[in-house]
């Protein structure tokens, strides 16, 4: 009968004794791990890159809409003296609220100066629903740009990702440059239809963005 008792404690404290071990093998392999992340970690700083998982993936902030929201207020607050003192032009140049989105994006970039008021916009040249704004004309040599002055702001509008009632429009502000690895400011707006047909501006984000064949993702470009 004790020799029974004693035979299950001897097992168990092998078990013990096994489990033990395995926990010790464990926290050592954590550690050896830990110790290579960190190497890693720091040979990447050293040498002034970081270890990206998302390759070419755009980064964007989003931006604060309150002037926008207030242009529109105080549009509307106007809208009955504009309407009645220019009843000769289009209503979408008398309202844009009432056109196109890309139309309206294109307004609220204008009267925020983020476009100077000196340029013109001309339509597309594309299917596309879209204005552009140039600073110096077609035939002007980029390659005499040393400043980068010249810019290029071109509007684009195409359905919204996220909602089908909702519709996005894309501003590129292109400037000089003739490096392989160049990249242009990005904003994409997300507008939606308000009272009376309106359309209200829903989030602007921001950010730069590198060419399509450089990786269309945030810089460093490809």
């Amino acid at each position: 009968m004790p020799s029974l008792i004693r035979t299950p404690r001897k097992i168990f404290e092998k078990k013990v004794r096994f489990l033990l071990v395995g926990c010790w093998v464990d926290l050592d392999m954590i550690k050896y791990l830990t110790s290579i992340l960190f190497l890693a970690h720091t040979l990447a700083q050293d040498n002034g890159f970081t270890i990206d998982q998302d390759k070419g993936k755009l980064i964007l902030t989003t931006q604060n809409t309150d002037k926008f929201e207030k242009l529109i207020h105080n549009y509307f607050k106007d809208l009955s003296i504009t309407h009645r003192t220019s009843k000769t032009k289009s209503k979408i140049d008398v309202y844009p609220f009432f056109g196109t989105p890309v139309n309206l994006a294109s307004f609220l970039f204008e009267k925020t100066d983020i476009i100077p008021n000196s340029i013109k916009k001309q339509k597309l040249n594309n299917s596309n629903i879209g204005f552009i704004y140039q600073t110096c004309p077609d035939d002007y040599n980029i390659e005499e740009d040393y400043d980068g002055k010249c810019r290029r702001y071109i509007f684009n509008q195409k359905k919204s990702k996220s909602s089908k009632d909702r519709i996005d429009v894309e501003l590129e502000i292109h400037t000089t440059c003739l490096d392989d690895s160049c990249w242009y400011e990005y904003h994409i707006l997300e507008f939606e239809r308000g009272m009376d047909s309106d359309w209200l501006i829903v989030s602007h984000k921001k950010g730069n963005r590198c060419y399509e064949d450089r990786g269309g993702g945030s810089p460093p470009c490809l």
